[in-house]
């Protein structure tokens, strides 16, 4: 799946970029589904646009949100719960891709927050600062992740994203370092101290549309600040070893957390 450098800037740097990974036609059911939902909530009643990357789709979606904010997050909202959020999820060409990095097989591995993000230009109320996704897998009602080298962030842009549009930034090597996180709240309200992010070289992950990136579970990042004309919109989702010994589940992982149905 891939190459001994590709493996190698895994291994070392935490990330690892596939270009022209992915057929930009897995993404038209999500679009799909965005635009329903956009005709269902609001008066617009347009299905003449054609992709992410269509201007006057963002145009009429930052209306949206400057004018009517409580329909653009439930739109938000609704669409993280979509079955098209859930197929992309699955897609095996994606799976793959994860089941690769992490050296297991696609039938060994779980998922948790799966997220189609929008993220508008000049935002700065819902930015996330620098970050590990490791602090995601580590809240009682989600997966009980120690070991990061079992888990991968896949992040796939939905248009191509450079500087302007709020690349991702990464701290290369930053995956060796231990966790930075408390786990008391959340890694948006509290995010990993400059003092420590300055330690590393930070690369700006400029991504066109059918390229993807996988990162490991402690690599620190942030987006970058979107200050283009349209939303940076962006699929992301991570990816577990179940059959290792600290998944929640397995009889070895110690004492047992409530799941998100509350069962044991």
């Amino acid at each position: 799946m891939f190459s001994d450098e590709q493996k190698k800037s895994y291994k070392d740097l935490g990330y690892v970029i596939f270009r022209n990974a992915i057929n930009p036609s897995i993404l038209d059911d999500l679009f799909k589904t965005l635009l329903s939902l956009l005709n269902s909530y609001t008066e617009i009643k347009d299905n003449n646009f054609r992709s992410f990357s269509d201007q006057s789709f963002h145009n009429v979606m930052l209306k949206v949100r400057k004018k009517e904010p409580e329909k653009f997050s439930s739109i938000y909202q609704a669409i993280q719960k979509s079955c098209s959020i859930n197929n992309l999820t699955t897609n095996i060409n994606i799976v793959k891709y994860a089941a690769s990095i992490l050296d297991d097989e696609t039938y060994n591995l779980s998922n948790t927050i799966s997220v189609l993000r929008m993220d508008p230009p000049n935002d700065q109320k819902n930015h996330f600062g620098f970050h590990q996704d490791s602090a995601y897998l580590d809240y009682p009602e989600l997966v009980k992740n120690i070991n990061g080298d079992n888990n991968v962030t896949f992040w796939m842009p939905l248009l191509d994203v450079d500087k302007t549009k709020g690349a991702i930034k990464l701290c290369e090597k930053s995956h060796l370092h231990n966790f930075a996180h408390t786990y008391k709240v959340l890694p948006t309200s509290n995010p990993i101290p400059l003092n420590i992010i300055d330690k590393f070289s930070i690369y700006d992950a400029e991504l066109n549309l059918g390229d993807i990136i996988l990162f490991h579970g402690n690599m620190m990042h942030s987006s970058g600040i979107n200050s283009s004309s349209m939303i940076r919109f962006s699929f992301v989702t991570r990816y577990y070893r179940m059959c290792e010994k600290d998944f929640y589940l397995n009889p070895k992982s110690g004492e047992k957390i409530k799941d998100i149905n509350g069962s044991n």
